[in-house]
């Protein structure tokens, strides 16, 4: 029996027009709205999507003819389109990633600016007070020498605040300006990946510097309110030398996935701090509610049971938590310290437990710092 040959029913054809048209009008409108990227215009980019929207509709020759991997011109080149559209939406996502994260840099460059410029405002607004003050003692004593003197001192020094701020100002624009206009030439690291602790999964002490220097930055200019907490496993090396460091690393990660758990609303920031210590921030003003975060964590950390491999019973730990509220005009170092200090508190104190820290701030520790984010 002669085999026959099948028929595409009128309905099945109508179908693969409307898929192919449908195809068509979806490249052509990404091409239309397409965006410069790689170097290539917004032109090049739309006659390449209408030149696929032609090929899969008409067979016509695909773009890049000159590949050597391209079919014959009466067929159609599924997995090179395909291809084209997934190296085109890779470049508009690292496109707009880099973007974003120029974006994202120059504002928290002004933030940073504006804080140091307002705690440089501060402390010459200090010295100029004093100088009124000795200004209005001189007024005071009837002494038309000590007058004269005090007030040539004072025009003196309000002169070179005058002209301190202009070219601090000046300088703080120029850098802003430099910044914005390498945004375009920079390459993008791969901070997500820098940023990560490998073991844990948690962010890594870099990714909680520059977090900390944000917050300190948004305190100092918005008041922006926050807590630290300082997060250490108790007796770790005991761990470690009783069951092995394989285990210790199973106890931190266990331990951060608690953590994670604990410390998982919108802006709240994890990050390990370095060993067995781990560290958290909240937007939060309220050290009662720091107090709440910080049992509710106790209690899921005592609760853990770690499977180790030859022993009948599981591993226990508990930890120990430190946390101070940052203070108005306060800087990253002070704030770390004054976290670490409740943390020492709560372990002199028995350990498994939270002490907050409610030492006030030393004055040098409302000086600006350098930026910390590199």
């Amino acid at each position: 029996m002669a085999p026959t040959s099948k028929k595409r029913s009128p309905k099945t054809g109508n179908d693969e027009d409307a898929v192919l048209d449908a195809l068509a009008g979806a490249l052509r409108t990404w091409g239309e709205l397409a965006i410069e990227i790689a170097g290539r215009s917004e032109e090049e980019i739309q006659q390449d999507f209408e030149g696929w929207a032609r090929h899969a509709v008409l067979a016509s020759p695909r773009p890049g003819l000159d590949d050597p991997s391209t079919p014959p011109a009466n067929q159609k080149d599924w997995n090179g389109l395909g291809r084209f559209v997934r190296e085109h939406r890779r470049a508009e996502y690292d496109f707009v990633t880099r973007s974003l994260d120029d974006l994202r840099q120059v504002i928290w460059q002004f933030i940073q600016s504006l804080g140091q410029a307002i705690s440089e405002d501060r402390q010459a607004d200090g010295e100029v007070a004093a100088k009124m003050l000795d200004l209005r003692r001189a007024v005071e004593s009837n002494d038309t020498e000590v007058l004269k003197r005090e007030a040539l001192s004072s025009i003196s020094l309000i002169q070179s605040r005058i002209e301190g701020r202009k070219i601090r100002e000046q300088g703080q624009i120029d850098d802003l300006s430099d910044q914005v206009n390498e945004m375009a030439s920079e390459l993008v690291e791969v901070k997500e990946q820098l940023s990560v602790d490998a073991l844990t999964e948690v962010c890594n002490r870099a990714g909680l510097d520059r977090q900390v220097s944000r917050v300190v930055s948004l305190g100092l200019v918005l008041r922006q309110p926050a807590i630290l907490f300082m997060i250490d496993v108790d007796h770790f090396k005991w761990v470690n030398d009783r069951y092995g460091h394989a285990a210790g690393d199973d106890v931190l990660r266990q331990v951060a996935a608690r953590l994670s758990v604990t410390f998982r609303r919108k802006g709240d920031f994890l990050a390990r701090y370095g060993g067995d210590e781990f560290s958290a921030v909240i937007l939060e003003d309220s050290l009662e509610t720091a107090n709440r975060i910080g049992d509710r964590l106790l209690f899921a950390i005592r609760e853990l049971d770690i499977p180790c491999e030859g022993e009948d019973e599981p591993i226990r730990v508990s930890v120990s938590i430190g946390a101070a509220r940052l203070e108005p005009g306060e800087n990253a170092r002070s704030w770390f310290d004054r976290a670490d200090r409740a943390l020492y508190q709560a372990k002199e104190l028995g350990r498994d437990r939270i002490a907050l820290a409610i030492d006030t701030i030393a004055p040098e520790a409302s000086e600006p710092t350098q930026d910390e984010e590199g």
